[in-house]
């Protein structure tokens, strides 16, 4: 886990642990949140160990080895560098600030 007990502080970049005032938002499956974060530079289990904890947090009462149903939205902080780093061609990261509009990474509609 990257936060609460694990290696990174709260307000930190999930990625390299710099303090970071920007963020992006998956929003999805939790299977494609977890995949952003993945995407982004983390391991897996750690992303997913981070996740969990934030959807216990929420109360959606997700044990280890589940994730919760329906449509998520996950806020990710997250520093500009990282995010240029990574494989995806991610959008810039969003200022973080009380009001700030994020425009949440979202699944592309599949072909049929």
């Amino acid at each position: 886990m990257r936060f609460g007990n694990g290696l990174f502080g709260r307000g930190s970049c999930i990625v390299c642990g710099r303090g970071t005032d920007t963020a992006l938002v998956f929003q999805g499956e939790a299977e494609w949140c977890l995949a952003g974060v993945v995407s982004l530079g983390v391991p897996e289990d750690e992303a997913y160990l981070t996740l969990l904890s934030g959807w216990q947090e929420e109360g959606r009462g997700t044990q280890k080895g589940e994730v919760p149903g329906g449509t998520l939205s996950a806020f990710i902080r997250v520093c500009a560098d990282c995010v240029e780093a990574a494989t995806p061609n991610f959008p810039k990261p969003t200022l973080v600030y009380r009001g700030a509009e994020f425009h949440a990474i979202v699944p592309r509609a599949s072909m049929s």
